[in-house]
């Protein structure tokens, strides 16, 4: 049976432990004490090597009940984005708070407490239960680096359970989009502003007509794309000779995707060489797109914990990324399940206790 004091005080505990991308060495400690605590063999693979950060994922195993021989993974990754202080939770009326001057993170630390509760209670009430892998992974938030660290032959499970969107209780997210980030550098010559400009090329100028020529928003109903970063210049005096600009396109149709990185591609390219700059480009396959059938046996087995959990199942698509994506590529058939919390990533970010708990029984269900 889930505890909703003990499940509260675990999500406070966690959403107070300081741990942005690649600096999640606070919370692994807090974590792999109390996965040992809870009886599993616990790991941590070489995902700091690979990510540049000061922490590896971690693999935590629960052999199965006596004559069982599935295994399931549930799984959340332990970063959140960065902030300024430590978080200082606030329980008012049901919710869950930040102070107002940095985020709760209940992206994802609300997945992280919902599967500790489940294999405690589950452990309290002897229940017959499959092999449970824990993976909790790092570096999500800067391009889900600690999954694609992760060794997916080393992994036990059939399928795995994503704890990480923020869509509601019993949202089941069996599609998620194909991603590409850009990255273009504009240039153009330096010349000094007061005395000789007609001898420089803008590329702050160029760049924001090559930007201001991108269709980027919302393209159809399965595709944005965006402009998120610019910086260039060091003096007002002059030319700028130097910008850099990064973009990215999604898409839950991968043929969609390509047609659009084309399209802001040439569109770019004809805008800075009109303009008489030139133009350098980067482009990266950020995560890899996912669509799983209604039948598939991890879509399957969601829903019946949704409803075990007296919630209603909603199979859904997302714009956004999580671990799925990239474990759905190698092979591990993987749902990201919908946590509830509001304006993630955001100082109002906020969390219902009750849905908390909500989830927290369907990951409870979801191990037996």
């Amino acid at each position: 049976m889930i505890d909703k004091d003990r499940l509260l005080k675990s999500f406070i505990e966690l959403a107070r432990i300081t741990a942005p991308s690649g600096r999640e060495g606070a919370i692994a400690k807090t974590l792999i004490r109390r996965l040992k605590n809870l009886g599993l063999d616990v790991s941590v693979d070489d995902g700091a090597d690979k990510t540049g950060g000061e922490q590896g994922n971690i693999v935590a195993r629960l052999d199965p009940s006596e004559g069982r021989t599935d295994w399931i993974a549930l799984t959340a990754h332990m970063d959140t984005v960065p902030l300024s202080h430590p978080t200082r939770p606030i329980v008012r009326n049901g919710m869950v708070y930040s102070d107002g001057t940095t985020i709760l993170g209940a992206d994802d630390r609300a997945g992280i407490a919902a599967i500790l509760e489940a294999i405690e209670a589950s452990s309290k009430d002897g229940a017959d239960h499959p092999g449970i892998e824990v993976i909790f992974t790092v570096s999500e938030e800067v391009g889900l680096l600690g999954s694609k660290a992760l060794d997916l032959s080393k992994l036990k499970s059939s399928m795995a359970f994503v704890f990480d969107s923020s869509t509601e209780p019993g949202s089941i997210i069996t599609t998620a989009p194909f991603a590409t980030s850009i990255t273009w550098t504009i240039i153009g010559l330096a010349a000094h502003a007061g005395v000789a400009p007609e001898k420089g090329i803008n590329a702050i100028q160029a760049a924001s007509r090559g930007i201001a020529s991108l269709r980027i928003g919302r393209i159809d109903e399965e595709t944005t794309a965006n402009v998120g970063m610019i910086k260039g210049g060091h003096a007002i005096n002059v030319v700028c000779d130097r910008v850099e600009a990064k973009a990215e396109a999604r898409s839950l149709k991968e043929d969609k995707l390509k047609r659009q990185v084309l399209e802001m591609r040439t569109t770019m390219k004809r805008a800075i060489a009109e303009y008489g700059a030139t133009l350098e480009e980067k482009v990266e396959e950020k995560y890899p797109g996912y669509s799983l059938p209604a039948d598939a046996p991890v879509v399957v087995k969601a829903v019946e914990a949704v409803r075990a959990a007296r919630l209603i199942p909603k199979i859904t698509s997302t714009g956004g990324g999580s671990d799925a994506n990239v474990l759905n590529y190698g092979g591990l058939p993987s749902v990201n399940l919908g946590l509830g919390y509001q304006r993630a990533h955001t100082n109002e970010e906020s969390l219902e206790i009750s849905k908390l708990e909500a989830m927290a029984k369907v990951a409870l269900y979801i191990t037996t």
